[in-house]
């Protein structure tokens, strides 16, 4: 009775960390792939066919916007055929529903500076809370947890990618799952020496609640990948307490 969601994040427009993402989704035989954001970039058209690679997927391809991804660049990868582009709804996928949430801002033009934007994410956090109170998921899905800092307490399970670093905690009986940079942080993992890793997580449900995850990391394509299981238990009882008017 167990499903498995793979989560990634931050792909900023790598070609290899989508075949990663291929690699994990046949051989841990998840239900669906949730990305929550940042498969672009710089906001340049031509990212747009990062999608193309996206094509065939084995399995659905959910996809929640972040502060990367320009308006028309959410469009295009919306249109592809295995892409479900989640923003302010829900989608079921593995007898789980998961609510995505875009984020608000494009700062990558620089015409809206980081401040601006975390002050944009807080003050959205108030309507996603609404939504988590209406819809009542199994997941809530966002690319920067301050979308989701309404909700602890509300939702079994948030995951978010953004900080490019992984992250596992307990807030209020909610599981908070931030995923490490898919993409090895981008094409900048070309031009640079650096030592960096594809990352991701699968995250194992039972009963629709959150029972397990593994991390992995890939050094490069065609190597060994490393495996780190942490065991998840969500606190149901505090959760009821939480939700209670």
């Amino acid at each position: 009775g167990t499903k498995a969601i793979l989560h990634v994040s931050d792909i900023h427009s790598n070609p290899l960390g989508v075949e990663v993402t291929r690699q994990l989704a046949r051989q841990f035989d998840v239900s669906a792939v949730i990305d929550t954001g940042d498969l672009t970039s710089f906001g340049n058209p031509v990212e747009a066919r990062i999608g193309d690679l996206i094509e065939g997927f084995p399995t659905p391809y959910v996809f929640i916007p972040g502060n990367h991804d320009s308006t028309a660049n959410r469009v295009a990868v919306g249109r592809i055929e295995e892409v479900v582009l989640l923003d302010r709804e829900t989608v079921t996928v593995g007898g789980l529903d998961v609510l995505g949430w875009a984020d608000p801002t494009f700062t990558a033009s620089n015409q809206t500076s980081t401040e601006e934007g975390n002050t944009a994410r807080e003050e959205e956090a108030e309507l996603v809370v609404e939504a988590v109170e209406e819809l009542t998921p199994d997941i809530l899905a966002v690319h920067d947890e301050r979308l989701a800092e309404d909700s602890y307490g509300r939702v079994p399970l948030v995951i978010s990618g953004h900080t490019h670093e992984r992250d596992l905690r307990i807030e209020e009986g909610t599981i908070q799952l931030v995923v490490g940079s898919t993409g090895a942080t981008g094409l900048g993992s070309f031009t640079i020496e650096a030592d960096l890793p594809y990352e991701a997580q699968v995250i194992y449900f039972r009963d629709g609640l959150p029972s397990a995850v593994d991390y992995v990391s890939f050094k490069s394509l065609g190597s060994e990948f490393d495996i780190q299981r942490e065991v998840l238990e969500v606190d149901e009882e505090l959760l009821e307490e939480s939700q209670a008017p």
